[in-house]
């Protein structure tokens, strides 16, 4: 799990499971549930299911270009986020996803903007410690 910082202690990985509804940000429900759940670093380790309408950007050659999905089905996901700030009330990361084209070479696209289609499900890996040395 390369996705985590370094702590001192004892941990064990734990993942939790988020399903969105209809018209969900994605990145909103990940904020939520990692505050909700006090998880400072979390990996994504799936998005299962469709986003709605987002925003994508990726490179072609050395040009950074951004394109408006809609209705693409995720085939795979991985990122990771942290929150930060005074109150633990800011989320930094990204995710990273292969959107299934018919036709088209499966690059991985950075997914910046994102509501979801009823039922998306995100996968979120964790550790949580359970002793920490002093």
């Amino acid at each position: 799990m390369d996705n985590f910082s370094v702590f001192k202690g004892k941990g064990t990985v734990k993942e939790l499971l988020l399903e969105l509804s209809e018209d969900e940000s994605v990145f909103e429900c990940i904020k939520q549930a990692m505050t909700e759940n006090k998880i400072e670093n979390a990996g994504i380790t799936s998005i299962e299911g469709t986003i709605k309408k987002g925003i994508i950007n990726y490179f072609i050659g050395s040009k950074y270009k951004s394109k408006e999905i809609h209705m693409a089905k995720i085939e795979k996901a991985s990122g990771k986020y942290e929150l930060k700030g005074k109150n633990f009330d800011r989320i930094f990361g990204n995710v990273h996803v292969i959107i299934a084209q018919e036709g088209t070479k499966k690059n991985p696209v950075t997914l910046t903007n994102a509501t979801a289609k009823e039922g998306l499900k995100i996968r979120l890996s964790f550790v949580q410690v359970t002793e920490e040395k002093k």
